[in-house]
């Protein structure tokens, strides 16, 4: 049923002055404001402005409570118009103004807000903007009153706009003439018209909105930014891997891209233990092959390589368990090519490599579903005269796939190969030394074709089991290359762009070998190449909102609309405009573990909301991480 709100204005001209020929020289207008039916009136909070038409005059006065009577004393005769202004809880994104045109010839005005707010059944709007609550995007601040705005934290008085703090963002209605803002005592301080904002300090008497109907659409705060930052994820064992992860400056890099599920990487190594926590949801089990003949017990070290290998390059991150992977989203596919004891053939890895290429069927003629980007090769031989070896590297590289290999652990100018050939990318090991990681470990070679250099001592990450461990060798330098890579990728970079874009950035710091000096991985330096005019970056999972309206008499939720919302989310905003009133519930969800149900490590918004008729709401949802 429609609830009529009635609140009355009642104007009396009472004559103080002289009637020169009839006409009212100076009077006191009062006005009395009634609740009438309008109950909640006392939460709400009312402006009443008393405006000559002639604009030679003009008092604002504002109603917190009623009943109210509000006097203007030695009122001059002349036309008026009494404007209302309402904000519904206090909330100026949710007002209504309008007039009322008053001549001297009134006695009395009786004002019904039922003639001037909307029906019951009038349908709302809602929009919504969505951000991540840790990682590259910006957070969103939506003030709930302008008093909220003015004090909102802007930043200091050395920000580029000489005391922000009193400084607003205003959206301008299509048309509009920033000089009116200047003729109610606005001062502008600067305009972006293009995006139709200008940047204004408020007059010194205070916000000042009435005339501006027409003018004004939305006033922001200022947000205050700070120099490049960086992420660091809630893994619990972050901690033992800082020192090296912040060395390959992958804080600085997670601000830009924390890497993208289109990418896939194939893992050539010992099979990989996909039911670890952190590695759950991160291999791609479809396309999972084994070219080894029957396991055998798996008691030795080199049992866990593999798992190691793949939680190194992306085990899940900011899952508040575990440790963090370089790339968060990455796709990994297993290929099993070397036993549990750690030894392999050309049959098992030429074959492998072909097929991660999507160059060759499986034993049983099946191709991978899709092609990878890059393939991880952390293992070697000392044989360079594996023919068969080199023209399946040959036949991957030429068609667009990156290779990454271990240099080899023997301490010597030799490369293993598949690292020695010309298409795949050699990887050595630094160790950390004085505070820095920039010396040659012993162990790792370092001959002539040695591409870049990246840590590989005691490097923490996923064994078998469930559990965790350090292990040390250019094998595990190897999958921090290939862990940058794919956040290049993931950046819009074709694969072998990619790889000039790192190779530039480790020329800037080089570290002496007995062959030569070479370059450490860099990858946030690597991003700082990108030309994003050029690129167009992939996507982290795509963000399930829904929203639902809770049907009365029996509270049952009932789904209103559903979407599906693609990065990145801080470029616009999401509405929805035809919404009957009433209680929604409004939930959001990043399924970054692709689990297809909420689950510890993806991202999480809910929250309760009331649409007013005819209102116009704007919320901000920012979806935190989903943990146990």
């Amino acid at each position: 049923m429609r609830m009529k709100w009635n609140i009355f204005f009642i104007v009396l001209l009472l004559a103080t002055g002289c009637f020169g020929g009839g006409t009212l020289q100076w009077g006191t207008l009062t006005v009395t404001v009634e609740p009438g039916e309008f109950t909640a009136a006392s939460s709400h909070q009312m402006l009443l402005v008393i405006e000559a038409q002639n604009d030679s005059w003009a008092r604002a006065e504002e109603v917190s409570a009623l009943p109210a009577a509000v006097a203007i004393e030695r009122l001059p005769s002349g036309d008026y118009y009494v404007w209302v202004e309402l904000h519904i809880d206090h909330d100026i994104r949710r007002s209504h103004r309008f007039s009322v045109a008053m001549t001297r010839s009134d006695e009395r005005l009786a004002i019904d807000l039922a003639d001037h707010l909307p029906a019951a059944t009038e349908p709302a709007a809602l929009a919504i903007t969505v951000t991540l609550g840790s990682g590259p995007e910006t957070q969103q601040f939506a003030p709930s009153t302008m008093a909220d705005a003015l004090a909102a934290p802007w930043g200091n008085e050395e920000d580029a706009m000489d005391d922000a703090s009193t400084v607003v963002s205003i959206k301008l209605a299509p048309g509009a003439d920033p000089d009116t803002l200047s003729a109610q005592g606005w001062e502008i301080v600067r305009s972006l018209p293009s995006i139709q904002r200008v940047f204004a300090r408020p007059p010194a008497a205070g916000i000042q909105l009435q005339g501006l109907e027409d003018t004004i659409i939305a006033v922001d705060p200022l947000v205050h930014y700070e120099a490049q930052g960086t992420v660091i994820p809630d893994d619990p064992r972050f901690g033992d891997q800082e020192s090296y992860l912040k060395a390959m400056q992958l804080p600085e890099a997670w601000a830009v891209t924390t890497g993208s599920h289109q990418i896939r990487v194939a893992v050539l190594d010992v099979r990989v233990d996909h039911t670890h926590p952190d590695l759950q949801g991160r291999l791609d089990l479809a396309d999972t092959r084994s070219f080894v003949g029957t396991a055998s017990s798996g008691t030795s070290d080199m049992a866990n390589h593999g798992t190691h290998v793949a939680g190194i390059i992306g085990a899940a991150t900011n899952n508040s368990q575990g440790i963090a992977g370089v790339d968060w989203h990455v796709t990994m596919v297993s290929l099993a090519v070397l036993s549990e004891e750690g030894s392999g053939s050309t049959a098992n890895v030429a074959a492998a490599v072909l097929y991660a290429a999507g160059l060759e069927p499986d034993a049983d003629g099946h191709y991978i579903s899709e092609p990878v980007h890059i393939i991880n090769l952390s293992l070697g031989t000392t044989s360079s005269e594996d023919e068969t070896m080199r023209e399946a590297v040959e036949q991957a590289a030429a068609s667009g796939i990156l290779l990454v290999a271990a240099a080899g652990n023997d301490g010597d100018d030799i490369l293993r190969y598949p690292a020695g050939f010309a298409d795949v990318i050699a990887v050595g090991s630094v160790g950390l030394k004085n505070g820095k990681w920039e010396t040659l470990s012993e162990f790792s070679n370092f001959g002539a074709g040695l591409d870049i250099l990246a840590p590989g001592e005691h490097i923490l990450s996923t064994i078998d089991g469930g559990a965790y461990g350090d292990k040390s060798g250019t094998s595990m330098a190897t999958p921090h290359v290939t862990g940058v890579l794919s956040l290049l990728l993931a950046a819009g970079l074709e694969p072998w762009a990619a790889w000039q874009h790192l190779q530039e950035a480790a020329g800037a710091s080089l570290v002496s070998t007995r062959n030569g000096n070479v370059g450490l991985l860099k990858a946030a330096d690597a991003l700082a190449l990108v030309d994003w005019t050029q690129v167009q970056p992939l996507l982290p999972p795509l963000a399930h909102i829904h929203l639902e309206r809770l049907v009365q008499p029996d509270d049952v939720l009932q789904e209103v609309y559903a979407a599906t919302l693609e990065l990145p989310w801080n470029d616009g905003t999401h509405l929805w405009p035809n919404l009957p009133p009433g209680t929604y519930k409004l939930t959001g969800w990043l399924d970054v573990t692709e689990s297809g149900s909420p689950t510890t490590g993806d991202y999480w918004f809910e929250q309760e909301l009331q649409l007013w008729p005819g209102w116009h709401q704007q919320e901000a949802m920012v979806l935190q991480p989903l943990s146990e």
